[in-house]
């Protein structure tokens, strides 16, 4: 007894790396693993050596803040009062201030970047957009951000894209409205932008940006890598006549989302509610994803071809943001350990009364690409205000 009174104590900061990282691994929340780094320099410095799926992200809610997965904490990021715009471009957070200067902010330790190449494309696309006098509503549905590149998918259906080419003396601007088509969504994938639109035959085509140089400038130029649709799914039935009590009606979102070395179109399947009996709230539900690569991008005869797997990677789709978590980050089984393999996860994008959007968490859930099944997100809390925002995702970093 006297020996072991006399051995000294061992204490929180000498806890075994091995045991520290165990803890670590049960954290899916990214403000838990921040706590738990800032207890001491010892267990920051052992953390960093751990290798951990990647925290759940947070969800942009419509009144600006930010939701924390799973334990449901609002996070509230110390934006200037005269932000008109805000987008999540993967773990930074796109803001446009009235005078429509912008910037990428750190919604964690506030740190900002001006952005300075977008800036173009406010006069021409608010034009396109706005009738009301200020303030004024979002001209952007989503932002991506390359070395080379700042591209924007606009509310007017326009792709606006900026070169960020450090030889160039000014930048080269383009704003794209193709014919006959919309311009659905955006994604950097290998080094390159691609656009899918909608056809008004409703077939998906898809192109690629390309740099042409013509002199002593660089010339931006979109090129078609898909022809056309082979979604057999797409191919619908005639209808005689419409049934205003049906439940059998359908409408889709599609995301362009890169998950390691494939371009994917994620397409989700929401099924919409009766019109009548009139009067009666009307809830709408996702029912199945169906998702497709983008084969054959060089060849000049690309094509659509469905999938039944993701390769075990975690989907999380928005209008403003997509990622992609590979197999190796994302959780087997436990939701409450990671994301989950051969999964989608998506939310609500509804608005009540544009720009009024409504709760995230109305329509959302985890899709298993394996099994067909719809499971409710990791989340203890659904409460959330109305705002003029889009809600998206957003991917802090673990560090």
């Amino acid at each position: 007894m006297a020996a072991s009174r006399s051995s000294p104590a061992s204490s929180w900061p000498d806890l075994p790396a091995e045991l520290l990282g165990l803890v670590l691994s049960r954290l899916p929340c990214h403000r838990d693993r921040v706590r738990l780094r800032a207890v001491c320099r010892q267990w920051r410095s052992s953390a960093r050596l751990q290798p951990l799926p990647p925290p759940l992200p947070w969800v942009a809610l419509p009144d600006g803040s930010f939701l924390v997965l799973p334990n449901g904490g609002v996070h509230r990021a110390l934006l200037p009062d005269d932000v008109s715009e805000r987008l999540p471009v993967g773990s930074l957070l796109f803001v446009v201030h009235r005078g429509d200067t912008c910037c990428l902010t750190n919604v964690c330790s506030a740190a900002t970047t001006p952005l300075l190449e977008i800036g173009f494309c406010f006069q021409k696309n608010r034009s396109v957009c706005e009738k009301a006098p200020p303030p004024p509503a979002p001209v952007f549905t989503k932002l991506v951000v390359s070395d080379q590149i700042v591209a924007a998918l606009t509310k007017s259906k326009h792709v606006a894209v900026s070169t960020r080419l450090p030889q160039e003396a000014s930048c080269s601007n383009i704003v794209w409205a193709p014919e006959r088509s919309d311009p659905m969504d955006i994604a950097m994938f290998d080094g390159k932008l691609y656009v899918l639109t909608m056809e008004e035959n409703g077939q998906r085509e898809l192109h690629v940006l390309q740099f042409c140089d013509e002199g002593s400038s660089t010339v931006l130029q979109f090129q078609q890598c898909i022809h056309s649709s082979s979604i057999e799914a797409d191919q619908e039935l005639p209808q005689e006549w419409f049934n205003p009590l049906s439940t059998e009606y359908y409408t889709q979102q599609l995301y362009l989302v890169a998950s390691g070395e494939q371009l994917l179109l994620v397409k989700r399947m929401i099924n919409l509610p009766p019109l009548c009996p009139l009067g009666e709230s009307k809830v709408y539900r996702t029912r199945s994803f169906e998702v497709f690569q983008a084969a054959g991008l060089n060849s000049g005869f690309g094509q659509w071809i469905k999938l039944d797997t993701l390769r075990g990677h975690a989907l999380f789709v928005s209008k403003g943001c997509c990622n992609s978590f590979p197999p190796a980050l994302s959780g087997h089984c436990n939701a409450t350990a990671g994301p989950q393999q051969n999964s989608i996860y998506f939310i609500n994008e509804r608005s009540t009364h544009v720009p009024i959007y409504e709760s995230p968490f109305l329509d959302s859930g985890v899709y298993s690409i394996s099994d067909h099944t719809v499971m409710a997100l990791p989340l203890e809390t659904t409460v959330v205000p109305k705002g003029p925002w889009c809600p998206a995702w957003l991917f802090p970093t673990d560090t």
